[in-house]
């Protein structure tokens, strides 16, 4: 629950007396891992700035299971369609194992080990007519995609938790998920003003509702059904890309809201949502990738959520150019931090590093008694 505490500090970090004020996306960033900072102080956790990554990317390193054994590799970046590599990263991430105060009874209430948070802000005039609003939606889309699909697959050890991606041979079900999802939409004044939640009919395209856009806004414990990519038009899906229409995406969230007292527009006036993202189910064709309130996630067949992991990080939109730079040091240093001195097979020993990504996973057909 330190995530959601400290979301409840924003207002006082965004428009506190003699705080900074906050103009763009990335500064809204910054604030909300003051908050979090201030967290992690208050429970006297051990160097607390380093619980914390700015730009983490969601590929590096891997662990991959052939058989007994437990290999470590470099990850393959993602690709567009003109094979240049893509560099994906959520905008922060927090590491709340080393407070060890984690428990099966803390996960019930939402305690995650490894967080991963995407934000957007949406602010001034230049967000707020009629030819933006798609957009803007296609924008919290494209970052609920990501956080669904992106996420590495992350389980416990003995020591720590390790970043499961290729086995030999692949397992369906998949217990005690470490990965916790928020997405963080701020807006300066009301935020229907930046969404259209009606989708407009077109020649080609129906209309409608957008019903996942209504529950994103509103708070407490919400059901979204479908994202209907598939029905939308060239400007909502710009920001996701038109490849990823027939992704099928389902999701169980909890919003938290904090918003002003008056409705008055105002710049020093914002509307804070925090969703987290509860359970999910996500599909592309016969490919299905759940995970339950329960931590246990269950593929349709071995390999599903590599398959939809590595689509949607081929497709979705990258945000402006710090996705095209390759991992550096610091990027390597932070992905090591999380599971050093994790022993993956339980012996002292721990992972054996190899240089190359192991081939991918071919399909194998469901288990007759998973349910998914």
């Amino acid at each position: 629950m330190l995530i959601e505490q400290a979301f409840f500090n924003l207002p006082e970090i965004l428009v506190g007396s003699r705080y900074p004020t906050q103009d763009y996306e990335g500064g809204v960033v910054a604030a909300f891992s003051l908050a979090v900072l201030q967290e992690l102080n208050g429970r006297n956790a051990n160097n607390p700035i380093s619980h914390l990554v700015a730009e983490r990317m969601y590929q590096i390193e891997r662990v991959a299971k052939v058989g007994d054994k437990r290999f470590r590799y470099q990850e393959k970046p993602f690709r567009d369609a003109n094979e240049r590599p893509r560099y994906l990263r959520a905008d922060l991430h927090i590491s709340l194992g080393g407070l060890r105060i984690g428990s099966a009874a803390l996960a019930r209430y939402g305690w995650r080990h490894s967080n991963w948070i995407e934000a957007k802000f949406f602010r001034g005039s230049h967000n707020v007519h009629s030819g933006t609003k798609p957009a803007n939606g296609g924008l919290l889309a494209a970052d609920l995609l990501r956080l669904i699909a992106l996420p590495p697959v992350e389980q416990p050890t003995r020591k720590g938790f390790c970043r499961y991606a290729k086995e030999n041979p692949p397992q369906i079900r998949r217990p005690q998920i470490m990965t916790g999802r928020y997405l963080l939409h701020l807006y300066q004044g009301n935020p229907l003003k930046y969404h259209a939640t009606r989708r407009n009919k077109t020649e080609t395209k129906p209309g409608g509702q957008r019903k996942w856009l209504e529950a994103l806004l509103t708070e407490g414990k919400q059901n979204i059904l479908t994202l209907d990519l598939k029905n939308e038009g060239d400007s909502f899906m710009a920001p996701v890309n038109s490849a990823l229409d027939a992704i099928e995406c389902e999701a169980s969230v909890t919003n938290f809201v904090i918003r002003p007292l008056d409705d008055a527009e105002r710049e020093d006036s914002y509307w804070c949502v925090l969703t987290r993202i509860d359970s999910f189910k996500v599909s592309m064709g016969d490919d299905i990738w759940q995970v339950g309130t329960d931590q246990i996630g269950v593929e349709s067949s071995g390999g599903a959520s590599e398959r939809i992991r590595c689509h949607v990080g081929d497709h979705v939109h990258a945000k402006e150019k710090v996705e095209e730079l390759p991992p550096g040091q610091a990027d390597i240093n932070a992905e090591g931090e999380d599971d050093e001195n994790t022993d993956a097979d339980g012996t002292e020993g721990g992972v054996a590093p190899v240089e190359q990504d192991p081939e991918p996973v071919a399909p194998q057909p469901a288990n007759p008694n998973s349910q998914v």
